[in-house]
């Protein structure tokens, strides 16, 4: 066996012993709120619990391929479920976390300054104490409860249709006659997690009766492994648009080759180039368009670990590569980059509009103030959802199609469509 698989067997085992511990944690709580039926109460939860959270176990004791297996042998509504109940486990542990830790410190610290003299004694407990106490355990029961809800209704709304998200691209005087013309992006589709047929044709339907000039997607079209190939490319070869389209590689696609059995990226990329679409990797495009023409170029996903040397590229040799081709007549400068960190670089260099995607929008927002998008993303990735602007060079982050986790709490599925304004 390799490190990665004992490393994934490793990480279902700490999410056993996680998940094992806030249950636990759960049951006492019950046990206090309810001294009669908490028993029979507890137990009929922690067993419903037990059978839901077996991914976890079947991660410790089987690594991703048990994992895997489990997730495309089972019907997406209870795989779904499943990571539902994980991501609300994950949730109420966290906040037991915050709120029981610090709360337990104080105990102890009083129990040892009873011990030792400092403070005196509790008195015996009356009966409207206990009474009083039980009340609070019922009430913060309502947390758990709040936290199952919420995740809930995030996972239904992972399995929303597409928001249309739409933005204007300014033209320069000399290139009026691209006035109107539209370019629809969509991302992270992650083909083969919690992703059915009928979401995909969803995607297809949508990203058809929008009727683009240019259909662009920025990676992460599958998400691990080449059997999705087939959902992923009948997928592209259902798109068609005027003026074409193109993709940009992303860290899951490339996942994805290497766990073919040479590790090969040719064995992704080229069955992706013979659907038709226009697959740019470090490359560069021009587009004409009514007798003008514009710009359209696709990094290469930074520093991708696991591959070959030579394969491997920054973004400075990406935006290079694919700059090196572009001439300079001030036609709109399109970049495909699946990871917005590129932006970093890109907004240093003559361009209009960088399209990422990779954060799928942090996936739970808590909204947005000034540039700062309030999601779980964001002490790692400062560009994660929307336009963002530097000095004229713009970047815009699409939300994603679809994701690792199935769980969306403001923060919708998206196919962002561009339209060009004179």
């Amino acid at each position: 066996m390799s490190d990665v698989h004992y490393a994934f067997m490793f990480l279902g085992f700490v999410i056993t012993l996680f998940n094992a511990r806030v249950l636990w944690a759960l049951r006492q709580r019950m046990m206090l709120a309810f001294p009669r039926r908490g028993k029979v109460a507890a137990a009929v939860a922690i067993t419903t619990c037990l059978v839901l959270l077996s991914p976890a176990l079947a991660l410790a004791f089987g690594g991703l391929s048990a994992l895997r297996a489990f997730r495309d042998e089972t019907p997406i509504w209870l795989a779904i479920t499943c990571m539902t109940l994980q991501f609300a486990i994950w949730m109420y542990g966290l906040s037991l976390a915050f709120v029981t830790v610090p709360a337990d410190i104080v105990l102890r610290w009083r129990k040892l300054r009873r011990s030792l003299g400092t403070l005196p004694a509790i008195p015996n407990e009356m009966p409207s104490d206990m009474q009083r106490r039980r009340a609070m355990q019922r009430a913060a029961l309502s947390l758990p409860v709040a936290i199952v809800a919420t995740s809930s209704l995030g996972a239904a709304a992972s399995q929303d249709e597409p928001k249309i998200g739409r933005i204007a691209l300014p033209l320069r005087p000399d290139y009026r006659a691209l006035d109107g013309i539209t370019v629809a992006q969509f991302s992270d589709v992650h083909v083969g997690s919690y992703m059915s047929a009928r979401r995909l044709s969803v995607l297809r339907d949508t990203l058809k009766s929008l009727r683009p000039d240019i259909i662009v997607c920025t990676g992460d079209l599958l998400d691990n492994h080449p059997d999705q190939l087939g959902q992923a490319t009948e997928l592209l070869r259902s798109l068609s648009a005027p003026r074409g389209v193109y993709m940009c590689m992303g860290n899951h696609d490339y996942i994805a080759a290497m766990s073919t059995t040479d590790s090969n990226v040719a064995n992704i990329t080229k069955p992706l180039r013979e659907t038709g679409v226009d697959l740019l990797i470090a490359q560069t495009r021009k587009i004409a368009v009514n007798g003008s023409h514009l710009w359209l170029m696709g990094t290469d996903y930074p520093d991708m670990p696991g591959l070959p040397a030579m394969l491997r590229r920054s973004t400075k040799q990406s935006l290079d590569s694919c700059l090196a081709e572009v001439k300079d007549d001030a036609a709109p400068r399109i970049i495909m980059a699946h990871t917005p960190s590129q932006f970093n670089e890109g907004k240093q260099r003559e361009i209009d509009l960088m399209l990422s995607g990779h954060t799928h929008g942090g996936q739970i927002s808590l909204g947005r103030i000034g540039d700062y998008n309030l999601s779980p993303v964001l002490p790692f990735e400062h560009y994660h959802r929307g336009l963002y602007e530097h000095e004229g060079r713009r970047l815009y982050v699409n939300s994603g199609y679809g994701g690792w986790l199935p769980i969306r709490v403001n923060c919708p599925p998206e196919i962002t469509l561009v339209t060009f304004q004179a």
